[in-house]
């Protein structure tokens, strides 16, 4: 039988999987350096920087998929348990793992007692939290990057942040921002007079602070 520590540490890793994939949608892929001066290409341009790849892959998760290989279907099941609670099935806006993660993680007491299948869900949660990590794995190594190594992550602006987190459905504010900053809950980079944010550490404060998980 699932204990509720057991649910709620398969929805941490779930969550912290996902975050990794927010982060990941602010970088740009590695380009090798050319051997020689190439005639410039211009293609469509991506609305992530990461050209979609952790976009796609956090949807593919999300729902239903015919290739057997990926594990989706985390929402439909989420809203399956959701709907034995006390407070029923409801809305997810805006439509993300880590908002997904913070519902489960709000009924998680209910979900344990009541979810016919609890069990089901926790083996997703934890196959899909494997699942991100071998294909970010995959990802460095296609790069040439040692997996595990250190990287630089993308800092932003609070004029880009701001829209950004919004589009995902958090209500972050510059001054929101720089109060984080004073109490030591995220860090801010310092450069021409102008604060950088890390896209990664702010989502995490933001869902606790912003969504209550």
């Amino acid at each position: 039988m699932t204990t509720i520590d057991e649910f709620q540490s398969a929805v941490k890793a779930l969550k912290e999987a996902f975050f990794q994939l927010e982060s990941l949608k602010a970088e740009r892929p590695v380009k090798p350096k050319p051997v020689r001066k190439m005639v410039p290409h211009f293609g469509p341009a991506s609305p992530t920087p990461d050209r979609d790849w952790g976009l796609n892959l956090e949807d593919c998760l999300l729902h239903e998929r015919l290739d057997e290989r990926i594990p989706g279907g985390l929402l439909n099941m989420a809203h399956d348990a959701l709907s034995y609670t006390t407070r029923g099935d409801r809305v997810i806006e805006p439509i993300t793992g880590p908002m997904v993660c913070a519902h489960l993680w709000r009924e998680a007491d209910e979900i344990v007692q009541r979810f016919p299948v609890v069990e089901d869900l926790v083996e997703l949660m934890v196959t899909q939290a494997g699942f991100i990590a071998r294909e970010c794995e995959l990802r460095e190594r296609s790069q040439g990057i040692e997996a595990g190594a250190p990287q630089a992550q993308a800092r932003m602006t609070s004029s880009v942040i701001c829209p950004l987190l919004a589009q995902r459905g958090y209500d972050v504010s510059p001054e929101l921002l720089r109060q984080w900053v004073k109490r030591g809950k995220i860090t801010a980079y310092v450069q021409g007079g102008r604060n950088y944010y890390k896209l990664e550490e702010i989502l995490r404060v933001g869902l606790v602070d912003c969504h209550g998980c």
